[in-house]
């Protein structure tokens, strides 16, 4: 009697836990997939994160930066948590050169062939064969000036941004690499330069700038300023550009036909942004299934509409009209993109000596 009553007891008790183990093992079955994702600010139409999540399961956490070295520390020296980065070419070079990265797997990327040839050809400055990287966007940095405060004849020269009579009306960016930029294209100096001399006499000049400038902004932040008639010039990108001139009534930007963007004639960066995936995630697949989202036209086009930076996705801009592929606000001329210089990344050392003449120019 009291064995079977045992038994019985002993019985029950399996069967509650072989529920629970049910139930939990079910449980872990219906749990969300995600991805984390590290991007610079407002690089991604919401609705593709939320499309992407609807067709494939996958939730898209986004965290994001505003520059390439935030950028850097925070993939590096963070809780190496991102399953996928976007960042800079120069950036990417350096993950790759410290073999940070995953090999991509194209056969779960096949809408690679959206991408045109011109930007892998490109993309191989910084990632030699093209293991690494899928490009996102591309553009050039420029200035938006105001036609009623800065002369044509001025605005064809970086030498702008240091002549004292705009005094208090110009906007840096508030990077390293992009503010060097308008000193050694004014110096008639490689944006890549290692000769610490002429970064020093760079540097010089920057410092003597300091006291002619409204402020060191971020592009947005340099793109309002200029819509709303605060400032003369503003280093930015033409995406950016384009937004200031001719607004976007979706996203409330009011744009500003008093403005105008130019590619100084001494040069300029030419830049891509790529999507890559750290060695140390832990949803390699399911990251690259994002990746091969966005290379679809549905999705790029919905982030070109969000953002206005050119498009890598050559079959989405072969859908675009004529006086959007004409425009070289938004897609600069090949003449540009040949004689622009994509940055490159220097090296610990000569990376530690633009970092410390960074901080000399902004304390």
């Amino acid at each position: 009697m009291k064995k079977s009553v045992f038994v019985r007891i002993a019985a029950a008790v399996m069967a509650i836990v072989l529920c629970l183990c049910s139930m939990s093992a079910l449980a872990g079955c219906t749990k969300t997939r995600s991805i984390n994702v590290l991007v610079y600010g407002q690089y991604i139409d919401l609705d593709v994160i939320s499309n992407f999540k609807k067709e494939n399961g996958i939730k898209v956490n986004v965290d994001e930066c505003d520059t390439p070295e935030e950028l850097y520390n925070k993939a590096v020296n963070g809780d190496q948590s991102y399953d996928l980065i976007c960042t800079s070419d120069y950036i990417i070079e350096r993950f790759i050169k410290e073999n940070r990265l995953a090999e991509l797997n194209f056969d779960n990327i096949p809408n690679i062939k959206n991408i045109g040839e011109v930007y892998l050809e490109k993309s191989k400055s910084f990632d030699p064969e093209n293991k690494y990287s899928v490009p996102h966007f591309w553009g050039t940095v420029g200035v938006i000036y105001n036609t009623k405060m800065v002369s044509e004849e001025d605005a064809k020269s970086w030498k702008m941004f240091f002549n004292e009579k705009y005094s208090g009306k110009i906007i840096m960016s508030n990077s390293i690499r992009d503010s060097f930029l308008v000193a050694l294209e004014a110096l008639d100096y490689s944006l890549n330069t290692t000769d610490k001399a002429q970064i020093d006499e760079a540097k010089q000049l920057l410092i003597k700038q300091k006291s002619m400038l409204k402020a060191y902004l971020v592009e947005t932040e340099a793109r309002d300023a200029m819509i709303s008639g605060e400032a003369a010039m503003a280093l930015v990108y033409n995406g950016e550009a384009y937004l200031a001139i001719e607004g976007d009534e979706e996203q409330n930007i009011s744009g500003n036909p008093d403005l105008k963007f130019t590619i100084p004639e001494e040069g300029t960066n030419f830049w891509i942004d790529s999507w890559i995936v750290p060695a140390y995630s832990s949803n390699k697949a399911d990251a690259e299934a994002f990746i091969n989202y966005l290379c679809g036209v549905d999705a790029a086009k919905k982030n070109f509409e969000y953002i206005y930076y050119s498009t890598p996705n050559q079959a989405l801009f072969d859908a675009l009209a004529p006086e959007v592929q004409q425009d070289e606000d938004i897609f600069p001329s090949r003449e540009v993109i040949d004689k622009g210089e994509v940055y490159h990344d220097l090296g610990a050392e000569l990376d530690a000596y633009y970092s410390a003449a960074w901080k000399e120019i902004k304390s």
